[in-house]
């Protein structure tokens, strides 16, 4: 999708959904996870926007399942 030239937002929304589907695949599932919570990162912040906020909250949750609390924790703080 990054190499269609897809836009971010469209791109982290497929991760979020391989991850959901990948539930019974543990590795495949951390993987999806820690591509969301990285690419996610390099999104400039919009806080004025519902879809911004809600995919930082679902990449500050992948951070806390892949036990990255520090991680999560100063990405909650930003929001």
């Amino acid at each position: 999708m990054k190499a269609m030239g897809l836009g971010p937002e469209r791109y982290l929304w497929a991760l979020l959904q391989a991850g959901w589907e990948a539930e019974a695949k543990p590795e495949l599932r951390q993987r999806y996870l820690a591509e969301l919570a990285e690419t996610s990162g390099q999104v400039p912040p919009r806080p004025a926007d519902l879809n911004w906020i809600g995919m930082e909250g679902r990449a500050i949750n992948a951070l806390r399942e892949l036990g990255r609390f520090d991680e999560a924790l100063a990405r909650l703080a930003k929001v």
